[in-house]
């Protein structure tokens, strides 16, 4: 999966909406910070496998 840099903006806001109304250790959060996380980590191993092409 490869997300654009929006999509990952986005749910990033998200996370911090949650974080500032429910507390940083509510489920909620938790949950949105590992979907950032997976977007984040798809994200870099795309970049890094375009990048080696490159090369």
């Amino acid at each position: 999966m490869l997300y654009k840099n929006s999509q990952l903006e986005f749910e990033r806001k998200k996370l911090n909406q949650l974080a500032d109304r429910y507390g940083i250790s509510d489920e909620r959060v938790l949950k949105q910070s590992q979907v950032l996380d997976t977007y984040i980590n798809d994200y870099n191993l795309k970049t890094a496998v375009t990048l080696q092409f490159k090369s």
